[in-house]
Order: structure tokens, then sequence, then C-alpha cells
């Protein structure tokens, strides 16, 4: 991302996705103020396994890698890119 993000241009993204897309106007526009747009590395993790996470993640630009983690081989294994 090499440019900066206004939140407008959040604001109508997320208008347009679901389950965000049935918010009004008001909601919509306090979630986009406690929103904090966040940057990640290749290969860092987003969330961890067995752990709750505390937030809600958009995915804006980019794309994300799927993993399940199979208990028997204990290993992760790519369900597939989002």
């Amino acid at each position: 991302m090499t440019q900066a993000t206004s939140n407008s241009q959040i604001q109508t993204y997320l208008a347009q996705l679901a389950p965000f897309d049935g918010l009004s106007q008001p909601a919509l526009e306090a979630l986009i103020e406690g929103a904090e747009l966040l940057r990640y590395r290749v290969g860092q993790p987003i969330l961890e396994r067995a752990k709750m996470p505390g937030q809600v993640v958009v995915v804006y630009q980019g794309q994300v890698r799927l993993l399940g983690f199979d208990e028997r081989s204990q290993r992760p294994n790519s369900l597939g890119l989002a």
C-alpha cells in the first residue's frame, strides 16, 4: 500500500461487503472511527490457532492463505487463498 487510504474509501468498501452492508450510515461511520489499518508482512500470521481474536479482520488489499490444522499429523494444511 503506497498511498494513504482515507476513511471514505474504507467506508465505501465496507458498505458493499456483507455483513457490513446491512449497517445504517451512522453505525458504519462509528465502526470506521474505531477501525485500525494494519499492514502485514508476507508469512506473518494474522490470527493464531487456539487464540480467540479480540477484533474482526477484513482484508482490504492483497490476499491471505487460509490454514487448517490437521490433528493427526500435527501440521498446518493449506486450505486455499482468499
